[in-house]
């Protein structure tokens, strides 16, 4: 009896709401990838700090059954010393070195963000699904987390559970190489009440998960809800060329179009995604959608029309840094005119239809990112997060219109 009136207390405990910046309707979160340092010249000083609430740090490796740094700019090089982009770097012989010292230092110019470390991703979910199914692994796996969050206690608030993704055993196939475990909903959902077990009450825990229909049931939100601050929804890449329909359509709608002639699409928007959500039992003060930074391409014949339900020709080859996908400031700079770009007012998204590139391209606008900060609104969401901010636009267009 002991043991469950403390569980009571301790749920109850971090029902309450987190707090977030008050000069924002709704709290406000970004990705940045440990890469966007080298690959894409993005560094943590360049971080508009005051714009956002939580900066989800991607991705840690849990492969091998522990949670580990999965780049070396992670803690090996010597950034400026203020965390100011320009300013002469630390000394090499710092003990804390790389972007753990770049964080620290913008949780020092900023101090009401939070940072999260996010653990998996698309790249380690294969290897980290092999280690839910058994207690003793998930809970040696979820202790050296917490051993790594107790040794950065001023970088790291608490965690993000990226595993693409649990699912149920008709969802065939999961994902790439992923065989479901023989209760992956259980598995899943033992692994986040572990985390939140070691944890304790206070650091904060989320978790990435799939706007697909299917993969939500896999989610137990009975056991889920109570532990978890908040689920970002990743409700993005819903479509693209490479995805082998034969119409172009949004891969980040907020509602579906009845016009779309691809059935599957029918499902997939932020709207079906909360509606399911809340439905099957997660705290609509919990839940926020995602915004994409960046478009995802079709290549296209000429056509006249200007709905965004066009003959397909496939991939395309054109992109920011891979063929089909494109960063919200190339979008700006070098794609959108004043005669290719249109909007779907039924389904709040953006895209440019352009017949002398033969190209179309499906992304989040300004317009379609206070579609759905309103929407987050109307429906007492928690708020919205963007994947990722190397993306946004020099002027950070994508993130001011999130926090308007």
């Amino acid at each position: 009896m002991a043991k469950n009136h403390i569980f009571i207390l301790f749920f109850h405990f971090i029902s309450f709401p987190l707090l977030i910046n008050t000069d924002r309707l709704q709290s406000v979160g970004v990705y940045y990838g440990n890469w966007d340092g080298y690959a894409q010249n993005f560094q943590i000083c360049s971080i508009p700090g005051d714009k956002i609430d939580y900066l989800f740090y991607a991705f840690l490796d849990p492969s091998s059954g522990t949670c580990q740094f999965s780049d070396p700019i992670d803690t090996n090089f010597a950034g400026p010393i203020d965390g100011i982009c320009g300013s002469p770097a630390q000394p090499s012989s710092d003990p804390l070195m790389g972007n753990m010292y770049q964080l620290k230092k913008l949780k020092e110019r900023f101090p009401n963000l939070s940072v999260i470390a996010s653990i998996g991703g698309y790249d380690f979910s294969n290897a980290f699904h092999d280690y839910i199914e058994s207690p003793s692994l998930r809970s040696q796996l979820v202790a050296s987390c917490v051993d790594l969050l107790k040794a950065y206690p001023d970088i790291f608030d608490g965690f993000d559970i990226d595993l693409e993704y649990p699912c149920i055993s008709t969802d065939i196939p999961c994902g790439d190489n992923i065989t479901p475990t023989s209760d992956d909903k259980g598995n899943f959902a033992a692994l986040i009440q572990e985390f939140r077990l070691q944890m304790g009450p206070s650091p904060i825990l989320s978790i990435a998960t799939s706007a697909d229909l299917t993969k939500i049931q896999a989610l137990d939100f009975e056991k889920l809800d109570p532990v978890l601050d908040f689920y970002n929804i990743m409700t993005y890449d819903f479509t693209g060329g490479e995805y082998a329909v034969l119409y172009t359509g949004h891969h980040t709608q907020l509602r579906y179009n009845p016009s779309d002639p691809v059935d599957y699409r029918h499902t997939l928007s932020a709207e079906n995604a909360t509606n399911l959500f809340v439905a099957n039992g997660a705290s609509p003060s919990k839940i926020n959608i995602g915004v994409a930074f960046y478009g995802r391409g079709f290549s296209i014949d000429y056509i006249n029309q200007t709905n965004p339900f066009a003959d397909s020709l496939g991939a395309t080859t054109e992109g920011t840094w891979q063929a089909g996908v494109f960063d919200y400031a190339d979008i700006m700079n070098n794609y959108i005119t004043d005669n290719n770009s249109y909007y779907d007012n039924v389904s709040d998204s953006s895209f440019i239809l352009d017949n002398e590139k033969g190209l179309f391209i499906t992304y989040d606008s300004i317009r379609s990112v206070m579609a759905k900060t309103q929407f987050v609104r109307d429906n007492g969401f928690y708020g919205v997060f963007g994947w990722q901010v190397s993306q946004d636009s020099e002027d950070f267009q994508l993130l001011q219109a999130m926090g308007d």
